[in-house]
C-alpha cells in the first residue's frame, strides 16, 4: 500500500525548485476594453490602428496608452494534441491574447426538440468554430455540467459532455390547460384579453364548460404556477450566466458567453440588469441564441389535444412567445455589446457569426482618469472613425479602491466551509493562476469500495513570497487549500476544502512545500483543479490536470512514482519506499527511486496467485536505452500486494530529458501494461 510513502510526503517540504519571477505592483488603474469592429455585412474589419478609434468615458475622450490587434482569421492550423503532461504547472503566465467562450445550455428550459437542436450547435461550434487556443467553458443551468478546458487538447471531452445533453424541464404542459409563460406574466399584470383568450381557448378544449363560474380561478391558479415555474428557470439561467461571467473575468482577450436558450421574460427582477452590469465590468459579451429555430405560429402544444387559437389571436399569441418571452435574454445581449441568434433553424451557422467576429479585435488601453469614487459607474463609448463600420465593446466599467478587503466569503459547496468568491471563480475555470508558484501530479493508485479508486491530488507550491506573521520561530503563513475532482460524464465535483500553516523560523528561506488531497473518484475521465490561497493578501496559484481513472478489475498499475527521496520502513518487517513528489525534475549525479503497484492480474490456476513481471530501461529524448533492468517476477508483499520499487543510479548521465518506460505483464492472463514516464536532470 501507498499509504507510508503519502504520508511520508505530506509531512516532508524539502522539494527543490526555480526562484519565482519577480513581481511589480501597478501604480496606474490601466482599463482594458477589447473591441470588435463589423462592416455592414457583419463582417470583421482587420488592419486598424490606434489613431482610427476614439475612447470617450463620461464623454470625455480618453487617450488610447496601449493598443494590439489580434487577427487570427489566417491562423496555421492546429497542432497535433500532445499527451497531457504528468506535472501540472502554472509557471508561466500567459502572455498571448486569446479567445473565450463558455457555452451556457439552459436545459432546464428546452424541451426535447430545442434541446436536439441546441446539441447540434455546440457540437458544431466546437468542430468549426474554435480555434488552438480557445479557452472553452461548456455549463448547464440545471448544473449537470460544468467543464472548462483549451483547444484543441479538451474537445473530445467538451464533445463527450454535450453529446450527453438532455431536456430538464419541470414545466409539463397541460394541453387542455395549456398557458404560455408569456400569458402567464401578462395575466399577473392586469391584462384582461389575455385572460378571455384563455377561458374561450379552454371552453374550446373541453377544459372549461359553459358558464362555469369556476374557470377564471383556475385560469389564475395555472396561470400563478407558470409564472412561479418561469420565475425558478430564470433564476437558473441568470445563476448560471453570473457565475460564468466571474470564471472567465480573470481572462485577458476576447470573451464572450453563448446562452443557447428559449430566453427569458424582462420583468422586475433586478438580477438581470445586476448581471449585465457585471458583464460589462467583466468585459463581457453575453450573445441569445434562440435554441427553439424557426417560429411559425404559437407554441401550444398539440392541435390533435388542444383547440387552436382564434384566428385574430394568432398574431398576438405569436409576438408574444417570439418577442415577449424572450426580451429580457435579447436585452442582455444588447447591453452587452453581444447580440441575438433569432427565428432561424442554422443554429450552427448563427454561432458561427459569434466566432467569425471575435477573429478579429483590438485591445484598447487606457488610464482611468480622477474624479470618481470607486465602485461608481463609469460610461464608456469606443468608436471607429471611418464611415460605415459597427462597433461591438463594453459600455463601462468600475474601478475598486486601494487596499479593499478581500470579499466577503460565501459558502462553499459541500456546505460545511465558507471559501471567498475568487476561490469559488477559479475554481469554475480551467485557466492557471500564477500568483502563488505551483505544480502538481495526480496520482490513481489501489481500488477503494463502491467500484471507485483512491486519487492523491499532490502539490508542491513556493512558499518564499507568502504572508508571514509573528516572529522567530513562531512565524507562519496561513493558507487555503482547495481542491476540486469533476467527473466527465455525470457532472458531479467531489471537494476538499483546508486549512493550513507554513513554518518558517525567522531568516529561513521557506523554498518549497507540499500538501496532498484524498478522493475516492468513480471510473471514468474527470479533472482536478488546486488552487492554494495566501489568506491575509489573496493572492492565489492554481492548475488543472485531466485524468483517466480505470474501470474496476482492470489490469494496471497505479500512477508510478519518481522520486529521489525514500520514506523509511515503519517496522523491521516493511520496505523503504519512493517518497510522492510533485515534481520530475531531478539533480545529475543523485538516485531515482520508480514505484508502482499492480492491480487486476489474472490467478495462476495451477497455483492460485498471480504471475506478474515486469521490466524498465530509461531511455534519452532522443530513443537511447542509458539503463535497463531486465524482467523480473514481483513477488507478492505479506498483504498479498504487487509492489515494487527500483532505484536507480543517475551518476553519469548528462542533463536533459529522459523517460522511465515501464514493461508489465501478466503472465497468467496475457495482459500488457507499457508505461512512459517522462523526467528531466537539470541542477
Amino acid at each position: 500500500m501507498l499509504a507510508a510513502a503519502v504520508a511520508g510526503w505530506v509531512a516532508a517540504s524539502g522539494a527543490e525548485a526555480q526562484p519565482p519571477s519577480a513581481t511589480f505592483p501597478s501604480k496606474i488603474e490601466l482599463i482594458t476594453v477589447d473591441v470588435v469592429v463589423v462592416d455592414k455585412k457583419g463582417q470583421p474589419v482587420p488592419g486598424l490602428t490606434r489613431d482610427d478609434f476614439v475612447v470617450e468615458e463620461d464623454g470625455q475622450a480618453q487617450p488610447i496608452v496601449s493598443f494590439e490587434a489580434v487577427n487570427t482569421e489566417a491562423a496555421p492550423a492546429e497542432p497535433t494534441v500532445a499527451a497531457p503532461s504528468m506535472v501540472a504547472t502554472n509557471d508561466e503566465e500567459p502572455s498571448r491574447i486569446g479567445r473565450a467562450y463558455a457555452l451556457v445550455v439552459d436545459d432546464l428550459g428546452l424541451d426535447l426538440g430545442a434541446v436536439t437542436g441546441a446539441r447540434q450547435a455546440v457540437k458544431s461550434f466546437l468542430e468549426r468554430s474554435v480555434r488552438g487556443g480557445d479557452e472553452i467553458l461548456y455549463a448547464t443551468t440545471s448544473g449537470d455540467a460544468w467543464w472548462s478546458a483549451s483547444m484543441p487538447e479538451g474537445r473530445d471531452d467538451l464533445l463527450a459532455i454535450a453529446s450527453r445533453l438532455r431536456s430538464r424541464s419541470s414545466n409539463v404542459s397541460q394541453v387542455f390547460e395549456y398557458i404560455s409563460e408569456s400569458e402567464a406574466y401578462l395575466l399577473g399584470r392586469s391584462a384582461p384579453q389575455i385572460g378571455a383568450r384563455i377561458v374561450a381557448r379552454w371552453k374550446a378544449s373541453n377544459a372549461c364548460m359553459d358558464r362555469d363560474p369556476g374557470c377564471f380561478p383556475r385560469i389564475l391558479a395555472r396561470a400563478g404556477q407558470v409564472n412561479a415555474e418561469r420565475q425558478i428557470r430564470t433564476q437558473g439561467i441568470l445563476s448560471t450566466v453570473r457565475r460564468a461571467v466571474d470564471a472567465l473575468r480573470p481572462l485577458r482577450g476576447r470573451k464572450s458567453i453563448l446562452l443557447f436558450s428559449r430566453g427569458f421574460i424582462e420583468d422586475e427582477d433586478r438580477r438581470a440588469r445586476d448581471i449585465a452590469a457585471a458583464s460589462r465590468e467583466a468585459n463581457t459579451a453575453v450573445y441569445f441564441v434562440d435554441a427553439r429555430g424557426l417560429m411559425v405560429g404559437p407554441g401550444i402544444a398539440s392541435a390533435e389535444t388542444s383547440a387552436p387559437p382564434a384566428p385574430a389571436d394568432v398574431g398576438t399569441m405569436s409576438f408574444e412567445e417570439t418577442a415577449v418571452a424572450s426580451q429580457g435574454s435579447q436585452a442582455l445581449a444588447d447591453e452587452t455589446g453581444g447580440f441575438s441568434v433569432r427565428n432561424t433553424n442554422d443554429l450552427g451557422a448563427g454561432v458561427e457569426r459569434v466566432a467569425a467576429e471575435s477573429r478579429v479585435f483590438y485591445m484598447l488601453g487606457f488610464e482611468a482618469p480622477p474624479g470618481k469614487k470607486p465602485g461608481e459607474w463609469r460610461k464608456l463609448r469606443v468608436e471607429v472613425k471611418r464611415a460605415g463600420l459597427d462597433v461591438r465593446a463594453r459600455r463601462g466599467y468600475t474601478v475598486r479602491a486601494e487596499g479593499t478587503a478581500p470579499d466577503k466569503s460565501v459558502p462553499a459547496k459541500e456546505g460545511t466551509r465558507t471559501l471567498p468568491p475568487a476561490v469559488e471563480s477559479a475554481l469554475d475555470t480551467a485557466h492557471d493562476i500564477t500568483g502563488i508558484p505551483l505544480r502538481t501530479v495526480t496520482y490513481v493508485l489501489e481500488p477503494r469500495p463502491k467500484d471507485t479508486t483512491h486519487v492523491l491530488v499532490a502539490a508542491e507550491f513556493d512558499a518564499s513570497d507568502l504572508t508571514y506573521e509573528g516572529s522567530g520561530k513562531s512565524r507562519a503563513a496561513r493558507l487555503e487549500v482547495t481542491a476540486a475532482v469533476t467527473l466527465r460524464d455525470t457532472g458531479k465535483t467531489l471537494y476538499s476544502d483546508e486549512r493550513v500553516e507554513v513554518r518558517a523560523a525567522a531568516g529561513e528561506a521557506p523554498g518549497w512545500r507540499s500538501v496532498a488531497r484524498e478522493f475516492d473518484v468513480p471510473p471514468g475521465v474527470a479533472q482536478a483543479r488546486l488552487i492554494v490561497r495566501d489568506r491575509v493578501t489573496g493572492v492565489m496559484g492554481a492548475v488543472a490536470q485531466r485524468i483517466e481513472v480505470p474501470r474496476p478489475g482492470a489490469f494496471r498499475i497505479s500512477t508510478p512514482i519518481l522520486s529521489d527521496q525514500v520514506v523509511p520502513p515503519s517496522s523491521r518487517e516493511a520496505k523503504p519506499r519512493a517518497a510522492v513528489a510533485a515534481h520530475r525534475t531531478f539533480r545529475p549525479g543523485g538516485g531515482l527511486y520508480c514505484e508502482f503497484e499492480v492491480f487486476g492480474a489474472a490467478r495462476d490456476p495451477s497455483g492460485g496467485v498471480p504471475r506478474v513481471s515486469a521490466g524498465l530501461a530509461v531511455r534519452t529524448a532522443a530513443g537511447e536505452t542509458v539503463r535497463q533492468a531486465a524482467p523480473t517476477r514481483i513477488a507478492a508483499d505479506r498483504d498479498g500486494r504487487l509492489v515494487r520499487i527500483v532505484g536507480l543510479d543517475l551518476a553519469g548521465l548528462a542533463k536533459g530529458d529522459y523517460e522511465v518506460v515501464l514493461d508489465v505483464r501478466d503472465e497468467a492472463g496475457g495482459a500488457t501494461v507499457e508505461r512512459h514516464e517522462p523526467f528531466t536532470i537539470a541542477p
